[in-house]
């Protein structure tokens, strides 16, 4: 028994750190490398990320090849629900991303998809924390009520993912590279059929110059995120995943304002507070696992 809980205690430990490094990296990306890529076609971008990822991750799961496709077919409701939650985040987080500032985008997205996992874990004042961050957020940016709803949505599909991800990793008895090796199929296709149906297909022949960015892009924006992102689901749950994912827009405004100079106050203690108030008790008390 005792074996048991210092193995589990390890895990946690483990997937906290993982978490913590996905959220440093994925702000990092946010602040300094959100103009990579700017002259390649999102849809294009996309198509490329999604079978770039494929093909690493199959390679990594060679040996369970046969298993973990099997494990599609067998669950199939997980595996398309999982895909198209994947795919809806793409799609609302590009439009609030391009319709809104960067800062209202990011905030908001990290605190629904915080609020979903507050709700689902019961805890209603930590949910009502994260609504009236986003409002709050709304009001300072001033944007649209479209770019409002594309961010919650983008926020909720991306915890619906996770939510379903978990459930299919748990049920098929997949590892974290099991379940990104075959996430991203549904998303190839829909891209490559987004392009086909507008006439764009000559777009997938990308400049020799645009390569090294295309690579950047399939590497840092899908593969390592995606690594880290599914490693800390299995380790510490959905729940505590998705709350902590919080620190991200702290770390990122935080680092606009030291190193940019782009001083974003009023929103980062705006987000300080929600993210104190969604994750002091676990940096304090670890306790069980939260699905």
């Amino acid at each position: 028994m005792n074996t048991e809980i210092s193995h589990l205690d390890l895990s946690m430990a483990k997937g906290y750190a993982l978490n913590i490094v996905y959220a440093v990296l994925t702000a990092i990306a946010i602040v300094f490398l959100s103009h990579v890529g700017a002259g390649i076609p999102m849809t294009v971008a996309l198509f490329y990320m999604a079978v770039g990822s494929s093909i690493a991750f199959n390679v990594v799961e060679a040996a369970r090849f046969k298993t973990l496709h099997l494990a599609v077919v067998d669950h199939w409701r997980h595996w398309l629900g999982m895909s198209v939650a994947f795919i809806l985040n793409w799609i609302f987080s590009y439009y609030s991303a391009t319709h809104s500032t960067a800062e209202f985008y990011i905030s908001v997205f990290f605190l629904t998809s915080a609020c979903c996992a507050s709700l689902r874990a019961r805890d209603v004042w930590k949910a009502l924390v994260c609504v009236l961050a986003i409002y709050i957020a709304f009001v300072l940016t001033q944007a649209s009520i479209a770019a409002l709803i594309a961010a919650v949505l983008a926020g909720i599909s991306v915890y619906a993912y996770f939510v379903l991800s978990h459930g299919f990793a748990t049920r098929a008895q997949l590892s974290a590279n099991s379940v990104v090796a075959v996430r991203c199929y549904l998303l190839a296709v829909a891209a490559f059929v987004w392009l086909l149906a507008n006439g764009e297909l000559a777009r997938l022949i990308v400049p020799v110059y645009q390569i090294p960015e295309l690579l950047f892009l399939v590497f840092f924006n899908m593969i390592i995120p995606s690594f880290l992102s599914q490693t800390c689901l299995h380790h510490v749950g959905v729940t505590r995943f998705t709350q902590i994912n919080s620190l991200i827009p702290v770390i990122a405004f935080g680092l606009q304002t030291i190193f940019l100079g782009e001083w974003r106050m009023p929103i980062l203690l705006m987000c300080i507070l929600a993210t104190l108030a969604l994750n002091h008790q676990f940096f304090l008390r670890p306790r069980a696992r939260l699905g």
